[in-house]
């Protein structure tokens, strides 16, 4: 009698464990499947979290008329130039709604900016703004002997846009591998700028030019770079902000004050001592 017990007491311990271990591998399952799953999901916006503006649209081209500085602009132009600018591919990051005769509301995902506000605002205040440079750091629009090969004046007085040698500017996606990646094309105008950098004479280099494209992000970048480590409240972090900001902005500014002052106009000075 007592071994029949005993052999009962056996098998429901035995079917216990079973019952256990079949529990313990669901629940595992679950978890790790779960992982997998959410390593592959991207959250919408609407549960990453997301910036969002409102935009006045202004057109500089209507006469000031009673707006009292009011928004004067299409919004619907507005939205596709915004759209183009802030998303030129279209990824569906960006997402801009027409809230009225010339206002938008803009909203993007926080980790689009890396949880940035004032990257989301200099994004949609961002206006362009290109400049060529030769190879002594000179703007290659106010060169006479370097316009007069492509038929532009260089005089500051007639100064032309850099259009005039690169034409029309149009954000294009090249595959590379497996991802697409940003790139800039210029439709050139009569290869003038193919004239400007061809050698005068046999044997003799072609000049180097440089490009900077978008420096009002530039600008922007360097007035509110402190801002940029504001979601980081470790001092050591917050230390290597300051110090890299000195070394790369600030000494290389005070060298060329110090070495040139002599050379340097009013103005030139003014606006390095306020860097």
């Amino acid at each position: 009698m007592r071994s029949k017990q005993s052999s009962t007491n056996a098998k429901n311990i035995f079917h216990f464990v079973i019952v256990v271990f079949m529990l313990l591998a669901l629940v595992f399952g679950i978890a790790f499947s779960s992982l997998s799953v959410s390593k592959g999901v991207k959250l919408g916006s609407q549960y990453r979290g997301s910036f969002q503006a409102v935009v006045g649209v202004y057109d500089v081209n209507e006469k000031e008329n009673e707006t009292k500085g009011l928004p004067n602009g299409d919004a619907k132009k507005g939205a596709n130039i915004l759209q183009d600018k802030m998303s030129p591919f279209a990824d569906g990051s960006i997402n801009i709604t027409i809230d009225g005769k010339s206002r938008l509301i803009v909203t993007a995902p926080r980790d689009s900016y890396g949880n940035n506000q004032q990257l989301f605002v200099n994004a949609i205040q961002a206006t362009g703004g290109l400049f060529i440079f030769d190879q002594d750091n000179k703007d290659v629009m106010l060169s006479e002997s370097l316009m007069k090969k492509a038929g532009l004046d260089g005089k500051i007085a007639a100064k032309s846009p850099t259009s005039a040698l690169l034409g029309e500017v149009a954000a294009i996606s090249k595959k590379e591998g497996l991802t697409n990646r940003p790139y800039v094309q210029f439709k050139l105008v009569e290869d003038k700028l193919k004239k400007i950098i061809a050698p005068e004479s046999e044997g003799q280099k072609a000049p180097k030019l440089s490009m900077v494209i978008d420096t009002t992000t530039i600008l922007d970048t360097v007035r509110n770079y402190f801002l940029f480590a504001a979601n980081d409240t470790n001092d050591k972090t917050l230390d290597t902000y300051l110090e890299t900001f000195i070394d790369v902005f600030i000494k290389p500014l005070y060298d060329k004050l110090k070495d040139n002052k002599d050379k340097l106009s009013e103005d030139q000075i003014a606006v390095l001592e306020d860097f």
